[in-house]
């Protein structure tokens, strides 16, 4: 599993009583390692996760920003037309609703919005690119089911040098721990202060400069290269193997 929260909820789905060791996902520094210092950036925001994980709170916060900070930008990735051309609209339950929120509301609005880029999907290298030039990620996250078992978005967003807006749901909080700022999970509560926290994470510089110095540690915790290692050793059945969710 990439966490031991992951194998913990593998444990709830029937994966119950067999060996399991964690081999965490990563990144590959040397695609930030040359990141510029978090004030010499632009006021960019970037989202790069999937839709459906909560980019809708976040499309509806951003109009304050915009009013608070008017040469904020933000930076969306992902094939989101793609996604909601695949029936996300016509699914039933929490996830349909974002999906129909998402193509008949806050797309449209957003799109008119010559403050917000959608770069849609790109590579890694590519992605990077704008990643370092970002003050803030916020990743808006509120999950319909349990979808996060590691966190590449973040893990990127912490290697990047942003200021790294979270909530602590699935696998996070164990992984992240003091690296980004953690907002309210209820999303009711999240909604109630998203706006204000992005503007501050965007202009307050000793707030987000003390944040992004305490996530140093983090940047490069968790690469490939570290993950080829702990694979090698489960192979090689190296370590004690876990049976305790």
């Amino acid at each position: 599993s990439p966490s031991r929260n992951h194998a913990h909820q593998l444990h709830r789905w029937g994966w119950r009583n067999r060996p399991w060791t964690v081999v965490h996902n990563g990144l590959d520094p040397e695609l930030y390692t040359d990141a510029p210092e978090w004030k010499s950036r632009s006021l960019d925001v970037g989202y790069w996760s999937s839709p459906d994980r909560g980019l809708q709170h976040l499309l509806k916060a951003w109009p304050e920003v915009k009013a608070k900070v008017p040469t904020a930008r933000l930076h969306v990735f992902y094939e989101i037309d793609r996604w909601l051309g695949t029936g996300a609209a016509r699914a039933l339950g929490p996830y349909g609703d974002r999906a129909r929120l998402m193509l008949h509301e806050l797309l449209p609005q957003a799109k008119a919005d010559s403050s917000i880029i959608f770069h849609g999907a790109v590579t890694r290298k590519t992605l990077a690119k704008t990643q370092v030039k970002c003050r803030v990620q916020c990743y808006s996250f509120q999950p319909v089911y349990f979808v996060e078992g590691f966190g590449g978005a973040v893990n990127q967003g912490i290697a990047a040098g942003c200021h790294v807006l979270l909530t602590p749901h699935d696998a996070f909080a164990t992984l992240y721990e003091d690296a980004v700022t953690w907002m309210p999970k209820d999303p009711t509560e999240m909604d109630k202060v998203l706006p204000r926290m992005i503007i501050r994470a965007l202009t307050d510089e000793q707030w987000s400069m003390e944040q992004v110095a305490r996530a140093a540690p983090y940047r490069f915790q968790y690469t490939w290269a570290k993950a080829g290692e702990q694979i090698e050793r489960a192979v090689h059945r190296q370590w004690d193997w876990a049976n305790d969710v």
